[in-house]
């Protein structure tokens, strides 16, 4: 495997300069996976490193992309029907340049389907050909002339590309390209190429400019992860893991990765009584920062959920099949507490009840590690205000001084308020018409004139009407 470094094109910059008396502006759209996704952004990066800027329609651009897939048919449809559909505009302005790149363009059939079916298409260049793409430029300018690749695997990972990210809260971060495992239903290899890793070194350098950044939520990418180390086998084993390979560099960064990975707890809020055992745990914990007894009393007090507290059993075999108990108040017929009584946690209180001594540890445990918590259906079983408490604990620095993140999953349209989310916390799941589930961010729609979602739109009442999808479409 080679290693190359991405370079200004100075030449490329001038030949840009010469021939537009203006910047010129690139559209650039991108179909198929984040890989793709992640191309598209070094694509525009390129462009701009060169003089051009970017726009976002067709009628405005001096060039236009298509970054393609090939993975699904419906997208190559699709690139074929909007390449289709640029003839005109082509004819209005021949000084157009429209490219076709990406996984359709690193199949020859696809190349010779557009050198002789769209004669207006003046360049083609496979997955590997981003960091050529000024020197494509340059050659289509000077010649006037197509420039049509012939696919050629390249075994070569390009470091140091420009990237005009599309999110400034979400970034994807490339660790390895290509797939060895030739599934006979699965074209992957053939058009990604062979497995190549980057060195954990360059990973983490653009992890580490990410996280200066500002970036929140950074994505590791690759055709097959779980074979991250191909190419680097002076360095990693066979079957070593990405992270524990990063970690083995003894990097301040490798090291907090690995931590916030522990610091992962994972539960459905359905099946929750499993999570009952860790709450019982934290009675006798040896270890200070996770004997949370008395944190968990007030979290349930401040629920007000009934009772005056909770015991757990002395008996270390009772003690491993929590049988915890409530103990309420006792009154007299005047309505005057004359003592307490106790009851069973799992045969007298409620289900919501249980469930919130279940999370109760979870909870207050990763409140106080700063870790992240995903729970699947949080709000079952729970009163709307219940879980809109729980879910302030996280946004409040006073109750959350770590940095702890909840990432939940529901079906409670109350929570979609500004009072309670920014619009880069609320995301929708839909599933498209492959019945593949596409997630995405309210932070991503725009207002018919472009700008953001208001603050002040009612994001439950339009999200009743459809407005962000992700809805279901229930027949009559």
């Amino acid at each position: 495997m080679e290693k190359l470094t991405y370079t200004h094109n100075a030449d490329a910059a001038a030949v840009i300069a010469q021939t537009y008396d203006t910047p010129p502006l690139a559209y650039v759209r991108s179909y198929g996976c984040q890989q793709n996704v992640n191309d598209g952004e070094k694509i525009r990066g390129v462009l701009m490193d060169i003089g051009f800027g970017v726009c976002d329609s067709v009628e405005q651009a001096d060039l236009i992309l298509f970054n393609t897939c090939a993975v699904r048919e419906h997208a190559e449809q699709r690139v074929f029907g909007n390449v289709g559909a640029l003839k005109k505009l082509k004819e209005k302005n021949p000084r157009l340049i429209i490219g076709v790149c990406g996984c359709m363009a690193q199949q020859k059939h696809i190349v010779d389907k557009l050198r002789a079916s769209y004669p207006y298409v003046d360049l083609v260049f496979g997955v590997d050909g981003i960091d050529r793409l000024p020197a494509m430029l340059v050659e289509r300018l000077h010649r006037g002339k197509r420039y049509l690749e012939t696919p050629v695997e390249r075994n070569a990972v390009v470091e140091e590309l420009p990237i005009r990210r599309d999110s400034g809260f979400r970034a994807w971060l490339p660790i390895m390209y290509g797939c060895d495992n030739f599934c006979t239903y699965c074209i992957v290899p053939y058009v990604r190429g062979r497995e190549r890793s980057r060195t954990p070194a360059d990973v983490l350098a653009e992890f580490k400019t990410l996280v200066e950044q500002g970036y929140k939520e950074i994505t590791l990418l690759g055709q097959n992860v779980n074979s991250y180390g191909k190419g680097l086998e002076e360095k990693v084993r066979d079957n070593g893991l990405f992270l524990s390979t990063i970690d083995s560099f003894n990097g301040e960064i490798a090291k907090k990765i690995i931590h916030k990975i522990d610091c992962i707890w994972v539960i459905s809020g359905i099946d929750h009584e499993s999570w009952s055992v860790f709450t019982n745990d934290m009675r006798n914990n040896k270890n200070p920062e996770l004997s949370f007894q008395q944190e968990i009393q007030d979290f349930l007090k401040s629920m007000n959920v009934g009772f005056n507290r909770f015991e757990l059993p002395e008996d270390e075999k009772l003690a491993k099949e929590v049988k915890a108990y409530t103990i309420h108040n006792l009154y007299n017929e005047q309505e005057e507490v004359i003592g307490e009584t106790r009851f069973s946690m799992k045969e007298h209180e409620s289900s919501g009840t249980n469930k919130l001594f279940d999370l109760a540890a979870l909870v207050i445990g990763q409140l106080a590690l700063g870790g992240l918590l995903v729970i699947d259906e949080l709000d079952s079983k729970l009163h709307p205000l219940l879980t809109q408490h729980i879910i302030k604990l996280f946004n409040n620095p006073k109750t959350n001084p770590k940095g702890a993140q909840l990432i939940f999953a529901t079906h409670d349209t109350n929570l979609l308020n500004v009072k309670t989310f920014r619009r880069d916390q609320i995301w929708f799941t839909e599933k498209d018409h492959s019945e593949a589930t596409d997630l995405y961010s309210l932070a991503e729609f725009r207002e018919p004139e472009g700008n953001k979602i208001r603050k002040d739109r009612s994001f439950e009442k339009d999200y009743i009407n459809g407005r962000y999808g992700a809805i279901p479409y229930i027949k009559d």
